[in-house]
């Protein structure tokens, strides 16, 4: 193989990878988009996704529940009444840490 130009010496040099989850989880936007939307964009994303969610079968409407409610709850809430889920409030009484990339 050869380089067009020789290849550049760094000397002793450490060299790591970015960890772009580190700090970061991939719910907080979704639930902050959410809430600046104006109550009638929130009924209409709500219906949209259950109209689609609705043909899904029931292990795939609860896999993605848990999303919509780590974005957030009453996001979550909403689905889940429109897909005719009962989710039992009581559950979310008190905030559960999850650790990011989970």
């Amino acid at each position: 193989m050869t380089f067009a130009e020789p290849p550049l010496h760094l000397g002793n040099v450490a060299v790591d990878r970015y960890d772009h989850r580190k700090g970061n989880d991939d719910y907080t936007q979704a639930g902050d988009l959410y809430w600046l939307m104006t109550s009638d964009e929130q009924e209409r994303l709500v219906k949209n996704i259950v109209n689609s969610l609705s043909q899904a079968r029931q292990d795939i409407q609860m896999r993605q529940l848990c999303h919509f409610f780590r974005a957030d709850v009453s996001y979550g809430m909403r689905i889940a009444k429109g897909l005719g889920i009962n989710i039992d409030p009581a559950m979310f009484q008190a905030p559960v840490q999850q650790p990011v990339g989970v």
